[in-house]
């Protein structure tokens, strides 16, 4: 028995050799492995860039409360940046399932009109406010601003109106107020420095506070970086019995309540311009004014306008 017991003490641990030659073979493996990670980082198609952007002290103050003129961002294509996109498209649909009432309003330079109530000056009822324009109309009465801020529109905003505020409200116990759930801005400003190009931006503000971004720059090259409309507007079917030109009767098909095609940047994609399956359709057909985005994103969403009634 004694001799056993000996014999198995002999067999505990490693012996020296044996310790130097697995911690050769380790060395090996993840020398071999980090040599690998290297050539294929260095030889991909296309690295990463991080940098300073220059989109003007203004919109960096009314933006991000920046002081500084110029704002750090990926330059697309950037797949991190696509992450954030994702994570924010979640939130979106979220917060549209908690609002009474979404009003996507166009632009052409920033906006400063993020309140977490709006009061009703004028006699307004719920079924007055039933068009983008309309409420526009409410926000001038609270504030002045806000008629020069966003423009009024029929369908599909003008080319120049580039920007959109979308804002979702939330049902409210009061008479004489509005209450805003969420704020969501698009904003895509030129930049020419560091180097010409279009920086795109989608925000979130609750209680006009930013609560969730994300933001990318597309070099210039050899596209015109140009989105298109950032939403279109869907009017009521029924108001087609009053003609009022293909411009604006193309987008009276809603059969029940109105709604909005809305797109965002996406920054997976090298450029703005539109997509290579992009097609034409004629002036009658609401195809017409959006086509652009054919292949250009994968962020577009159909947003009702009153989604409580869904």
């Amino acid at each position: 028995m004694s001799s056993f017991k000996k014999k198995l003490k002999n067999n505990y641990g490693f012996s020296l050799i044996e310790l130097v030659v697995t911690s050769s073979l380790v060395v090996s493996f993840f020398g071999a492995a980090a040599l690998a990670y290297r050539a294929v980082s260095v030889n991909q198609k296309r690295l990463a860039k991080f940098g300073g952007v220059d989109i003007g002290s203004g919109n960096a103050l009314n933006f991000y409360g920046l002081s500084d003129s110029e704002k750090d961002v990926y330059w697309a294509p950037n797949y991190g940046t696509s992450t954030r996109a994702d994570s924010m498209r979640d939130l979106f649909y979220d917060d549209i399932q908690h609002a009474s009432a979404v009003y996507c309003l166009p632009r052409a330079g920033a906006n400063s009109i993020r309140p977490t109530t709006i009061d009703l000056t004028g006699s307004y009822r719920g079924t007055d406010i039933d068009t983008p324009s309309e409420f526009i109309e409410v926000l001038d009465d609270a504030y002045s601003a806000a008629d020069t801020t966003f423009s009024a529109y029929r369908g599909v905003p003008d080319s120049a109106d580039r920007n959109a505020t979308i804002f979702l409200l939330q049902p409210s116990s009061s008479e004489s107020q509005l209450w805003v759930w969420s704020i969501w801005e698009i904003d895509f400003v030129t930049v020419t420095s560091p180097e010409p190009g279009t920086y795109a931006s989608v925000r979130r503000y609750v209680n006009s506070t930013l609560t969730r971004v994300y933001d990318v720059f597309y070099p210039a090259g050899a596209n015109t970086a140009t989105f298109g409309v950032p939403f279109v507007h869907f009017e009521l079917k029924n108001r087609s019995v009053l003609n009022e030109g293909a411009s604006i009767d193309r987008f009276k098909v809603a059969e029940s309540q109105p709604f909005y095609f809305v797109w965002w940047p996406d920054p997976s994609t090298p450029i703005l311009e539109a997509g290579a399956n992009a097609s034409t359709y004629g002036s009658s057909d609401p195809r017409s004014a959006y086509a652009m985005h054919e292949g250009q994103t994968s962020y577009f969403f159909v947003v009702p306008m009153f989604p409580s009634l869904q």
